[in-house]
């Protein structure tokens, strides 16, 4: 199996070698976000092991396709297993000297949204940031100030954003997220989210 130290550099489909030579080694401290910017409204994943893992199975480089890469600690992932289910799934199936790169088509707005959330729920910043961008140490949040944050964050969905966020909330399996979009938002504003879908 391929070791931390032999991790080479990856170049996405559609980009040149100068600019896949700039992208950080495959650290396998992290798991690898790759958000396909597609026309398409269909969410599907492939998992990637190892740090050779470029692109598919039998997939050339003709098509030429945009990513947004997102890392994310797979100690965190892995300490808060049932906050991203469907991710605990995909790391579950690999070993820790292996490196774990997800592809993803989904809206990658909808996405950022999601992970927020989580981040808050899970006290995240305390846990891993640590410290704020004057190096003070940042405080453990209550559970009080969690709900109220997350609230916030659900007071940002629109009808024009409203699919998004419960059809990525729905493909991740965080069910709680999905159920209050779901009750307190687009069964309310139906006509709304309805009318605000382009064809």
């Amino acid at each position: 199996q391929p070791q931390p130290q032999d991790a080479t550099k990856l170049q996405l489909p559609g980009q040149s070698e100068d600019s896949a030579a700039a992208q950080k080694t495959f650290d396998f401290h992290y798991v690898k976000i790759l958000l396909r910017q597609s026309s398409s409204h269909s969410h599907s994943t492939s998992q990637k092991k190892g740090a050779s893992a470029g692109k598919a199975d039998g997939q050339g480089e003709a098509k030429q396709e945009t990513f947004k890469e997102i890392l994310l600690e797979r100690e965190w992932l892995k300490k808060n297993r049932g906050a991203i289910p469907h991710f605990s799934e995909v790391i579950s199936k690999v070993k820790e000297t292996e490196g774990v790169e997800i592809t993803m088509n989904c809206n990658s707005d909808a996405f950022y949204w999601l992970i927020d959330i989580v981040k808050i729920q899970t006290n995240y910043t305390f846990e891993f940031v640590k410290k704020d961008e004057n190096g003070e140490p940042i405080e453990e949040m209550s559970p009080k100030e969690r709900d109220f944050r997350v609230q916030e964050k659900f007071f940002e969905i629109t009808p024009e954003n409203c699919l998004n966020k419960l059809v990525t909330s729905h493909f991740l399996q965080i069910k709680w997220i999905y159920e209050q979009i779901w009750q307190h938002f687009f069964l309310e504003n139906f006509p709304a989210v309805i009318n605000s879908c382009k064809i």
